[in-house]
Protein backbone atom coordinates (compact mmCIF):
# COMPACT_ATOMS: atom_id res chain seq x y z
CA UNK A 1 0.00 0.00 0.00
CA UNK A 2 2.91 2.30 0.70
CA UNK A 3 4.19 2.04 -2.89
CA UNK A 4 0.74 2.69 -4.33
CA UNK A 5 0.43 5.84 -2.22
CA UNK A 6 3.81 7.11 -3.41
CA UNK A 7 2.87 6.49 -7.03
CA UNK A 8 -0.48 8.25 -6.64
CA UNK A 9 1.20 11.26 -5.03
CA UNK A 10 3.79 11.42 -7.81
CA UNK A 11 1.09 11.32 -10.45
CA UNK A 12 -1.66 13.48 -8.97
CA UNK A 13 0.25 16.01 -6.83
CA UNK A 14 3.58 16.28 -8.61
CA UNK A 15 1.97 15.83 -12.04
CA UNK A 16 4.53 13.27 -13.20
CA UNK A 17 3.65 11.17 -16.21
CA UNK A 18 3.29 7.40 -16.07
CA UNK A 19 6.46 7.06 -18.10
CA UNK A 20 8.46 9.18 -15.65
CA UNK A 21 7.18 7.16 -12.71
CA UNK A 22 8.02 3.95 -14.57
CA UNK A 23 11.59 5.06 -15.09
CA UNK A 24 12.09 6.02 -11.46
CA UNK A 25 10.41 2.97 -9.89
CA UNK A 26 11.14 0.17 -12.37
CA UNK A 27 7.50 -0.94 -12.43
CA UNK A 28 5.69 -1.59 -15.70
CA UNK A 29 3.40 1.02 -17.18
CA UNK A 30 0.48 -1.42 -17.16
CA UNK A 31 0.90 -1.96 -13.42
CA UNK A 32 1.03 1.79 -12.80
CA UNK A 33 -2.08 2.42 -14.88
CA UNK A 34 -3.95 -0.31 -13.02
CA UNK A 35 -2.96 1.17 -9.67
CA UNK A 36 -3.83 4.72 -10.72
CA UNK A 37 -7.31 3.73 -11.94
CA UNK A 38 -8.24 2.12 -8.61
CA UNK A 39 -9.63 4.13 -5.70
CA UNK A 40 -6.95 5.08 -3.20
CA UNK A 41 -8.31 2.86 -0.42
CA UNK A 42 -8.35 -0.35 -2.50
CA UNK A 43 -5.38 -2.67 -2.14
CA UNK A 44 -4.85 -4.87 -5.24
CA UNK A 45 -5.50 -8.57 -4.77
CA UNK A 46 -3.36 -10.97 -6.76
CA UNK A 47 -4.06 -14.62 -7.41
CA UNK A 48 -1.66 -17.19 -6.04
CA UNK A 49 1.08 -17.97 -8.49
CA UNK A 50 1.08 -21.43 -9.98
CA UNK A 51 4.30 -23.37 -9.92
CA UNK A 52 6.01 -23.36 -13.25
CA UNK A 53 6.18 -26.65 -15.10
CA UNK A 54 9.55 -28.31 -14.84
CA UNK A 55 11.79 -27.82 -17.79
CA UNK A 56 12.75 -30.83 -19.79
CA UNK A 57 16.13 -29.36 -20.57
CA UNK A 58 17.77 -31.50 -17.91
CA UNK A 59 17.00 -34.57 -20.03
CA UNK A 60 18.63 -32.94 -23.04
CA UNK A 61 21.66 -31.83 -21.03
CA UNK A 62 22.10 -35.34 -19.63
CA UNK A 63 21.90 -36.84 -23.12
CA UNK A 64 24.44 -34.37 -24.50
CA UNK A 65 26.75 -34.94 -21.56
CA UNK A 66 26.63 -38.70 -22.03
CA UNK A 67 27.37 -38.28 -25.76
CA UNK A 68 30.36 -36.10 -24.98
CA UNK A 69 31.68 -38.50 -22.34
CA UNK A 70 31.19 -41.51 -24.64
CA UNK A 71 32.91 -39.63 -27.48
CA UNK A 72 35.91 -38.75 -25.32
CA UNK A 73 36.38 -42.27 -24.00
CA UNK A 74 35.98 -43.93 -27.41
Amino acid sequence: MDMIGKIQRMHFRQHKSVREITRSTGLSRDTLRTWLRQPSDVVPQYAARRTQPSLRISVIVDACFSLIVDGVSA
